[in-house]
């Protein structure tokens, strides 16, 4: 043999050779079974759009919760800094200090400089105050009035105090004289808001007089009345009483009013010497932005501002700053609500998304029942199976790729962005089942593999599957034990708190799973009493149907799809019951900060979202279990209806038959699903959402029973339906089937 041969003998023998497509016979199926494609596409739409949507939703809600918090915090979320200027004695005679402006604004340049760079992107800029302390007023006629006299600087326009329009008169001027030798008042120019001066009746040129526990009369010259140039600057947010007094009524219809005076550089002076030393208080706040605070940013922001709040009182470069804010306790409660949340929201995802993986099996199982017949029939004529699954998967493909991208997109709009760490598992489920299981039945249907004539081999082949079957089944339970066991040490949230832990997230789907498998080993034994029970009653018919159902009960997917759905569902309707009650009376609204109303709403919306589409998947494991069966539950009818069967025996045999898998799914799904809502409680730190001191009381709102109705109604519908398909037969079609 030459080298040239030996080469093309090499080349051929090395080349694999794939299967040709027969494209009129995807084409075919596709036609064929365009009812049940197109319901597997609208599954693999639902379930792309909400494993994109969700995770990214919840990130924006994350970070408005985190804007919440902090605007609900209010001024306490501010970081003030406590600058006082240094000691001065009380007694007479006392300086005038014309540089105290200088001084307080000098340590707001201090304070801004310990600032890190993480706190300065989230901080606005300083606001120097000095105030006094409450003044209360002693002229006019009325009495319950309280005034502050007032210096504010903003570090974003240092020395130039605040940007006032003055209406009538002008800025507070300084008093002539360079120190206070008696104990006569020493006079204080100040300014006017309209609403201040409108409520103290008073004008330009006018004295107010007010008095404090240790001087016994202060006098303040209104200078001038202002408004303020911008409503929106730092200063007013800081000092808001400067333009609006606070005026309030109690219970007894006692009115009081606090009201600020402004104080401007020159004036500062003048008004420490008024004062004595301890009634002049120095601080400088500085707000933050909340608009910039995001759950991403929120960590560094308390571990910067712990490091800076250990600094306070220990500046070596000049007097002592302290440095005082509950922001960071405020940003560590709504991260750990949050992150309580995340998890919960993880949990029902998962739940909704394997469920959603169990209806895409089911629904391949029914298109592999479909297409048995025409799958073994192209087998038997020399078909090879990796040709099958290839011509099965150019059709998987094309579907799941179009529901999915069409997921995708839709997800995109509703959210504003996707997320593809959920979307891919389900496009592979929806890619791999359809193939599989017709691949599956196939090599099943055309096997060459005699089955042994011994009776102690075929016992022991038996024995080998139901071992199988047991292997697998101790598999689901040991990844369910050690879901539950994870969930119960460490909770469902990450170590660092920002995230869900996977396997204890998945503990309550796979309770319910793990339920279903259980429930498939019991139905037999149930059913096996009703047959017993029928063989006892009078006619055929109550017998009939209690084999029958014996028979359609053995399907795995249909009631594992059905209790999971249903146990899934009524979780998801009691833990949002359960999470959305109000705080308990006797506890101290002051000290609760329940979790931002806008993550709540959306948890709320996940929980109630998820509950609809479990109940729906329950719905659809019933009907297309019912589809399976159908075929041959049409069969038995047809021979049954020549010997004498009515067509009310019929539909009467048909509800006996599908009743009892519904109605023990349903039931002993509800059943399951309260206890799991009742062992979330404090799995999943519910308590955490309200900030409440201990876990809420179970709530199991009405609409858990709707699952179960909606079953009946769908059992109702299948039976309908079916008894309109039969009675449109034939008596030849019946003969002939």
């Amino acid at each position: 043999m030459s080298r040239v041969d030996r080469m093309g003998r090499l080349s051929r023998v090395g080349r694999v050779r794939l299967p040709a497509l027969h494209l009129p016979s995807i084409r075919g199926r596709a036609r064929a079974d365009r009812g049940p494609l197109l319901l597997t596409a609208l599954v693999v739409l639902v379930a792309v759009l909400i494993a994109a949507a969700v995770p990214p939703l919840i990130e924006d809600k994350a970070d408005a919760a985190v804007t919440d918090a902090v605007v609900a915090a209010g001024s306490s979320a501010d970081l003030t800094v406590g600058a006082p200027f240094d000691p001065e004695a009380p007694y007479l005679p006392r300086p005038r200090m014309p540089d105290s402006a200088d001084l307080a604004n000098t340590n707001a340049e201090r304070a801004w400089a310990k600032l890190d760079p993480t706190l300065r992107s989230i901080y606005n800029a300083p606001v120097t105050e000095v105030r006094s302390t409450d003044l209360d007023i002693t002229s006019g006629t009325v009495s319950g009035r309280s005034v502050q006299m007032i210096y504010a600087d903003s570090m974003a326009d240092p020395g130039l105090g605040v940007p006032v329009v003055y209406l009538t008169g002008r800025s507070p001027a300084a008093h002539p004289g360079d120190e206070r030798t008696s104990a006569d008042p020493w006079p204080v120019q100040v300014a006017l808001s309209e609403a201040t001066a409108k409520l103290l009746g008073v004008r330009t040129g006018a004295t107010i007089v007010a008095k404090t526990q240790t001087t016994p009369r202060i006098e303040m010259v209104v200078s001038g009345i202002f408004r303020p140039q911008d409503p929106g600057n730092a200063v007013w947010g800081a000092e808001p009483t400067l333009l609006k007094p606070r005026v309030l009524t109690d219970t007894r219809g006692i009115t009081t009013s606090s009201l600020s005076v402004l104080m401007s550089e020159d004036s500062l002076p003048d008004g420490r010497l008024a004062l004595d030393p301890q009634e002049t208080l120095v601080a400088i706040r500085i707000r933050p932005r909340p608009e910039l605070l995001t759950r991403a940013t929120a960590p560094q922001v308390i571990s910067s501002l712990t490091a800076l709040k250990g600094t306070s009182g220990s500046q070596p470069d000049g007097s002592p700053l302290e440095f005082n804010t509950v922001l960071n306790t405020v940003l560590q409660r709504v991260l750990g609500q949050i992150a309580v949340a995340t998890a919960l929201a993880t949990v029902l995802l998962a739940a909704v998304l394997i469920a959603l993986a169990l209806a895409l099996l089911q629904t391949a199982e029914l298109l592999t029942r479909r297409r048995a017949s025409v799958l073994v029939t192209t087998r038997r004529r020399g078909a090879s199976l990796p040709g099958i699954a290839i011509e099965l998967a150019v059709e998987s493909v094309l579907l799941a790729l179009l529901a999915g991208a069409a997921g995708l997109l839709l997800a995109g709009w509703l959210a504003g962005g996707v997320s593809l760490a959920w979307s891919l598992p389900v496009i592979g489920v929806a890619v791999i089942a359809g193939p599989g299981f017709g691949v599956l039945w196939s090599a099943q249907a055309t096997s060459r593999k005699a089955q042994p004539a011994n009776r102690s081999a075929r016992r022991n082949l038996r024995i080998t599957r139901h071992l199988r079957r047991i292997a697998v089944e101790v598999l689901l339970v040991l990844a369910t034990v050690g879901a539950y066991v994870a969930l119960a040490q460490r909770g469902v949230t990450t170590g660092d708190g920002v995230g869900a832990s996977l396997l204890p997230a998945l503990a309550p789907t796979l309770v319910a799973i793990t339920g279903g498998v259980l429930l498939i080993r019991l139905i037999p034994i149930v059913l096996q009493g009703f047959l017993r029970a029928a063989g006892r009653l009078d006619g055929s018919l109550p017998i009939l149907a209690a084999s029958r159902a014996a028979a359609s009960a053995g399907r795995p997917l249909p009631v594992i799809l059905l209790v999971t759905s249903t146990a899934l569902g009524v979780f998801a309707l009691a833990v949002r019951a359960t999470s959305g009650q109000k705080p308990p009376a006797g506890l101290d609204p002051d000290t609760i900060r329940p979790m931002p109303e806008v993550l709540s709403d959306g948890l709320r919306d996940l929980a109630l979202t998820a509950a609809v589409i479990l109940t729906l998947l329950a719905v659809l494991a019933l009907v297309i279990g019912a589809a399976a069966s159908a075929p041959d539950r049409g069969e038995t009818q047809a021979r049954l209806r020549t010997l004498g069967l009515t067509q009310t025996e019929t539909r009467w045999m048909t509800v006996g038959e599908l009743l009892p898998v519904a109605l023990i799914g349903g039931v002993f799904g509800w059943a399951l699903g309260w206890i799991l809502a009742q062992r979330a409680i404090g799995l999943l730190s519910l308590r955490v959402l309200q900030d409440q001191p201990q876990d809420p009381a179970l709530v199991v709102p009405p609409t858990t029973y709707v699952p179960l109705l909606l079953l009946l109604i769908a059992l109702i519908a299948v039976v309908a339906v079916e008894s309109s398909v039969r009675r449109r037969e034939r008596l030849g079609q019946v003969l002939r089937a």
